[in-house]
């Protein structure tokens, strides 16, 4: 049977959806863990901290290899999001 047109698609969606609200909640996170870092003086290296994660922690997902690169090409980065590949990312997801 033919999926219903206002069906079609929509776990796509779903999963677009799904990677936008990740990489989100990713910068948040980060965002105040850097704030931390900067007020407490951990230095800490929030690429350095996205390999450990993917490597052996419960949240290996897979977009943390973006985050990765997003903090390798700038350690100072104030906001995942403003990272022109996760931007892309996040464009690309977005509907119309």
């Amino acid at each position: 049977a033919k999926v219903a047109e206002p069906l079609a698609g929509w776990a796509e969606a779903l999963e677009d959806a799904l990677l936008a609200a990740r990489l989100c909640s990713y910068a948040q996170g980060l965002a105040l863990l850097s704030a931390a870092s900067r007020e407490h003086g951990w230095e800490l290296q929030l690429e350095q901290l996205a390999v450990i994660w993917r490597g052996g922690c419960i949240i290996r997902a897979r977009v943390l290899e973006m985050v990765r690169a997003a903090y390798a090409r700038e350690p100072a980065l104030p906001n995942l999001l403003l990272d022109p590949a996760v931007a892309a990312e996040m464009a690309s997801r977005s509907a119309g």
